[in-house]
């Protein structure tokens, strides 16, 4: 298979988002990352959000949204993916590279289910 037809999706999540200052744009801080490859043809809405509650189950059945990274933007903007006609936008604005940076935004989370983590120290 030709890799022009591969596509890696790095899914940041974990972090928040963080105004900067004079700008009117929003950057996102800290949170962890994971890497897909996927075929480009086969990328939908569906298959992203299914890929994110795997990854990260405890948003599964959880409302959240998924932003891409805008490539050749810099600094970084990023739009929201609400729609597969936005995954076609997406898809088409990183043809070139075949990377694409998809942040994970939680709308609203019991703490209850967020990962625990065994080093946690009180604040």
């Amino acid at each position: 298979m030709d890799s022009s037809h591969i596509c890696s999706i790095i899914l940041k999540f974990g972090g928040y988002w963080s105004e900067v200052q004079g700008q009117a744009r929003m950057k996102y801080v800290g949170g962890s990352q994971k890497s897909l490859k996927l075929r480009r043809d086969e990328i939908t809405m569906l298959l992203l959000k299914e890929h994110v509650e795997t990854l990260c189950h405890w948003l599964r059945g959880q409302p959240f949204d998924l932003h891409y990274h805008v490539n050749g933007t810099s600094p970084k903007n990023y739009l929201l993916i609400s729609s597969d006609s936005d995954v076609v936008e997406m898809l088409e604005c990183s043809y070139e590279r075949n990377k694409i940076e998809v942040v994970v935004e939680m709308l609203e989370c019991s703490d209850e289910l967020l990962p625990s983590t065994s080093n946690a120290q009180p604040r």
